[in-house]
């Protein structure tokens, strides 16, 4: 496995242009260039729908086009389908033995709380009081840690608790716990991983910026132990203009001036394709403007949600937020994704900005 790392700001991102890009030299195996420090993630496995399976194959793929982190959602449903139920961690060994063979790090999420539908954690979950729910989460939590502790170096806490009613609305979440139990959760989650993994290892709080974020990070200062902040950010969600990438910028720096100066990660952000007016086009575009938005803000990398896309989502916009198709076709996401990632590793190895005078503008 690749050594432990820290994970400093990386430098900015100016501006390249995909055809710029696509006219760029290839390097030579004498100029292999260095790792870069930023974090080219994607959101390899979230719900566990059999069909967002991955295998080997898609880890080389990720590899191939320079992706050097994975997200995956360490589903409590799928470890513990029934109450106390012998742990089935056997999906999870083989994946991330393949991201250790192919020098993929992964960012294990923990105990999402969704389990009506698209649910991650068991929906015998749905009708546990604060305190049973609590006891059964702690022993999920500490055993897949201590399992894979030695495999992942950093851990996220939850997936937005702090929108809560959100989920509970939209009928995801059985229930909304009171604040001082979610604050448990939290703490049940961070407890887990400073417990069983080293001092190094990084425990990520997962945030939506919505419903008075702001109120929530100030309330779990001091409470719960993290490191840095997950940000879950998607700014074209309802509008279908890749342009609205910047806005990632914006709230990376609002995020860490809330949460006294810790890192930012864009844990997910995307673009679908679902509709006519939200083409392919538009989505490398984004993938691309917000890549530099975020390496722009001191961002210590971005998750592109999601690896694959997947038709037995419930909403049209679930089933194309993919930047590869379930038959594994790359689409312009996936391949303007491949190119900026080339740009960066090349300009490393060139030891020059990502851009030259002369090049083109971003389209």
């Amino acid at each position: 496995m690749a050594s432990r790392k820290t994970f400093p700001r990386t430098r900015s991102l100016r501006p390249l242009g995909l055809l710029a890009l696509a006219a760029a030299p290839a390097l030579t195996a004498a100029e292999a260039p260095p790792e870069s420090d930023f974090r080219y993630g994607i959101v390899a496995y979230h719900v566990p729908y059999p069909s967002f399976e991955i295998f080997e194959s898609d880890l080389a793929s990720m590899a191939e086009i320079g992706i050097n982190w994975i997200s995956v959602d360490l589903s409590w449903k799928l470890i513990e389908p029934e109450p106390d139920a012998p742990f089935d961690f056997s999906y999870f060994d083989a994946l991330l033995g393949w991201a250790e063979k192919y020098d993929i790090q992964v960012l294990g999420k923990l105990g999402a709380g969704y389990n009506v539908e698209r649910a991650i954690a068991p929906e015998w979950t749905q009708d546990l009081d604060g305190e049973a729910y609590l006891a059964q989460l702690d022993e999920y939590a500490n055993a897949t840690v201590q399992r894979y502790a030695h495999q992942i170096d950093s851990w996220g806490l939850e997936n937005e608790i702090n929108i809560s009613l959100y989920h509970y609305n939209n009928n995801v979440r059985a229930q909304i716990y009171p604040e001082d139990v979610q604050d448990r959760i939290l703490q049940t989650l961070s407890a887990a991983v400073r417990r069983h993994d080293t001092p190094e290892a990084e425990v990520i709080m997962t945030l939506s910026p919505l419903l008075d974020w702001q109120a929530f990070l100030r309330r779990i200062e001091g409470k719960v132990d993290y490191d840095t902040v997950g940000l879950f950010h998607y700014p074209s969600i309802i509008a279908n203009q890749a342009l609205l990438a910047p806005r990632l910028g914006d709230m990376i720096r609002d995020v860490r001036s809330v949460a006294n100066g810790r890192p930012v990660v864009v844990m997910e952000t995307g673009y679908h394709t679902a509709g006519a007016l939200r083409t392919e086009a538009r989505q490398a575009l984004y993938v691309w403007l917000a890549i530099q938005a975020t390496a722009e803000a001191g961002g210590t990398g971005i998750f592109f949600y999601h690896y694959l896309e997947n038709p037995d989502e419930p909403l049209d916009r679930q089933r194309a937020w993919g930047l590869v198709t379930l038959e594994r076709e790359p689409k312009a996401g996936w391949l303007a994704y491949e190119l900026a990632i080339a740009a960066d590793l090349a300009a490393r190895a060139a030891g020059e900005p990502a851009t030259a005078e002369g090049e083109a503008a971003t389209p």
